[in-house]
């Protein structure tokens, strides 16, 4: 029977050097029956919060929990067990691993880290997790700009993010009354407002038209959000 105040975190004792050196060698014989239950029942306590606790029965004892077991969730490929101390090796094929930058999911495979979902690895009907390439967007953001008084403006994209391939941007004036307005592409010269891009030297230059829209004291504190979209 699961012991609920256990399960929920809350232990009777608290497990500490003290309590691992209880009873001591000068303690009473008669307390050391006491010592063996209490030790027997905060282990049951830790063991319940993720494990399956069966009575007498040895098939499946101590199992996880369904949610309870723990994935390896850090940026960089790990290299060692649990313990911090362990070399992973052939034994450890089947430990998973999530990249907390990507959310992307690798399996050790006894000797390396290999992408999860794929057919190599057992799995199909699944988009791979590691693509060979994936479209991605990134928002800069320009300064506050016055647009009543100045008709144009730069924002200066940072190259890391169209280095391989651009495919695109989209710009919206947000007011000052926070209120948000597109721009359009240059190419029409009636529409209140454009942007165009030059990627030689990374600038996305915006601008808008005189007496239009954003030509208006609503605009004398705007902010541009420019976002690209390119792929890797």
């Amino acid at each position: 029977m699961i012991d609920l105040l256990g399960f929920l975190g809350t232990f009777c004792t608290t497990w500490n050097t003290a309590f691992e050196a209880y009873p001591a060698s000068s303690s009473s014989p008669g307390n050391g029956d006491d010592a063996l239950r209490e030790t027997r029942s905060e282990t049951r306590q830790r063991m319940d919060q993720e494990h399956v606790w069966l009575d007498t029965a040895s098939a499946g004892a101590t199992i996880h929990r369904e949610g309870s077991a723990r994935s390896y969730y850090q940026p960089t490929a790990p290299t060692l067990r649990p313990d911090g101390l362990t070399a992973l090796d052939t034994n450890d094929d089947g430990r998973i691993w999530v990249d907390s930058d990507t959310n992307l999911m690798y399996v050790w495979t006894g000797a390396a880290w290999s992408a999860g979902f794929t057919a190599a690895n057992g799995v199909t009907n699944q988009y791979p997790v590691t693509p060979a390439s994936e479209v991605r967007f990134k928002t800069f953001t320009s300064s506050t700009w016055n647009m009543d008084t100045t008709a144009s403006i730069d924002v200066i994209l940072d190259r890391a993010y169209i280095a391989t391939e651009f495919m695109g941007a989209m710009v919206n004036i947000v007011s000052n009354a926070g209120d948000s307005y597109p721009l359009t592409e240059v190419g029409s010269a009636t529409c209140d407002g454009s942007y165009y891009y030059t990627l030689a030297s990374y600038t996305m230059t915006l601008q808008r038209v005189t007496s239009g829209t954003f030509d208006a004291a609503g605009f004398n504190a705007a902010t541009a959000y420019v976002t690209i979209w390119y792929k890797v």
